[in-house]
């Protein structure tokens, strides 16, 4: 499931199960409950703590907790307090603590008013490393039988394993490559003019985290290895495909709880997002109210060994795209009726002649896009 709204994950596992019946809960007693989402790694900070309260369902929105102290301390007596760069979110100094493997870790928090809360030290594993990440294009049905989806599907293979049994978890984050329908011709602003850089909004990139919950464990398996383990799927419906996407992996070592807790959030998020009549049941954090332990917490504070992997991938050949394009208006004369609070007016040139188009169809920025390339950006060979 693809979370579109600025909530937290943890407030919509609350209301996704995993059976076929609708289930009818009282939504409302899982409301403002204080939200924990942060992570410490043997990787170089700043680490980030996200601090909360879950909010209706009806208003799924980022409720920060702000003003609070936090602090990520380790079983050598080393520790770090946290400082609030935005509402609730708390971060570590860039040159600040590091984790090292073989350490144990936990955090403490203190409301501002001075309600105290903590998790229980966690060893943090070594990293394992990642073999190889690969895409191969599948096709998979669709509600309609004369329509296939196709895109490509990304794969995992760790490396081997000194331990027999190691939980994964795996955070994803994708960059994609994109133009804008049309380049910039012309400008309107009461006469027709040349706009002298026709590709100056055309090309942009756009970077975001997938919201996937991959968890995986090698218990029971005859290998201590991750083999073929099927990370995300990217369609052709979209631009995300159109010109070079790149996938970064980053692998998580976890504890056996931190896995139980994951993988718990995965099975209860459903694709369709109803009620089911399975017997729901709350996920609760490993953060604890110091005075009032039955408090419920949500979310989870990670320690965890860390690798990862980037691979870059071209517009796949021989498929179709299906996304929504922009078509241009030939028909110039609404320009003489537009009124200057809505210049300037984009113009292209076609096979037809100069046409309108809607500023978005120009600018690739009006779609979550940077002109900026990144700086690991390699272009295609």
């Amino acid at each position: 499931m693809r979370i579109r709204k600025p909530i937290n994950i943890f407030v919509l596992l609350l209301v996704c199960f995993s059976c076929i019946d609708e289930y009818p809960l009282d939504i409302r007693s899982y409301e403002n409950l204080l939200v924990i989402d942060g992570m410490i790694t043997n990787q170089p900070g700043p680490y980030t703590v996200r601090l909360s309260r879950s909010a209706s369902i009806d208003y799924p929105v980022f409720d920060p907790v702000i003003n609070a102290k936090i602090i990520i301390e380790d079983n050598h007596g080393n520790n770090e307090q946290l400082t609030e760069i935005d509402d609730g979110i708390y971060a570590t100094a860039p040159d600040g603590m590091q984790g090292v493997s073989d350490r144990s870790y936990r955090l403490k928090l203190e409301l501002a008013d001075g309600t105290k809360y903590e998790s229980p030290y966690q060893r943090m594993n070594g990293s394992v490393g990642i073999d190889s990440v690969y895409a191969k294009i599948e096709y998979r049905e669709t509600s309609d039988p004369d329509y296939d989806l196709v895109g490509y599907q990304f794969y995992l293979n760790s490396s081997p394993s000194v331990n027999d049994t190691v939980y994964y978890l795996w955070q994803l984050e994708e960059t994609w490559e994109f133009n804008s329908d049309f380049t910039l011709d012309y400008i309107y602003e009461g006469t027709i003019s040349p706009s002298g850089n026709p590709y100056k909004f055309y090309t942009c990139w756009t970077t975001k985290k997938i919201p996937e919950i991959n968890c995986f464990s090698t218990l029971n398996q005859a290998s201590p290895q991750v083999a073929d383990y099927p990370l995300t799927y990217v369609s052709t419906q979209s631009k995300r495909l159109s010109i070079r996407y790149s996938l970064l992996t980053r692998q998580l070592t976890i504890s056996k709880e931190a896995y139980k807790f994951w993988n718990d959030v995965k099975q209860q998020i459903s694709d369709n997002e109803l009620l089911f009549d399975q017997q729901p049941f709350q996920i609760r954090g490993n953060l604890h109210n110091v005075n009032e332990p039955d408090e419920p917490v949500m979310g989870y504070f990670t320690v965890a060994g860390t690798s990862e992997k980037r691979i870059f991938v071209n517009r796949p050949l021989f498929v179709d795209f299906d996304y929504p394009v922009c078509f241009p208006e030939t028909d110039l004369r609404k320009l003489a009726y537009t009124p200057p609070r809505y210049w300037p007016i984009y113009l292209v040139d076609t096979k037809d002649g100069m046409a309108i188009g809607e500023k978005s169809c120009f600018d690739c920025r009006m779609h979550d896009g940077s002109l900026e390339k990144p700086e690991f950006w390699t272009d295609a060979d």
